[in-house]
């Protein structure tokens, strides 16, 4: 995604507090959801952080 130094420890900084949501679901019929969901996760810090929404 050719992010620079600080838009890549911002993306890992917001995908870092999205990580813990999904062990609310663990064990509902929900299993599906994860693997997306986690996808989304990851990719959606790493796209807003080139916006400079967050700043270190």
């Amino acid at each position: 995604m050719d992010l620079n130094e600080e838009q890549l420890l911002i993306a890992l900084g917001l995908a870092g507090t999205q990580v813990f949501s999904l062990r609310e679901m663990f064990g509902t019929m929900t299993k599906p959801f994860h693997p997306g969901k986690a996808a989304e996760n990851g990719l959606q810090p790493a796209l807003l952080s080139p916006k400079r929404l967050y700043k270190l």
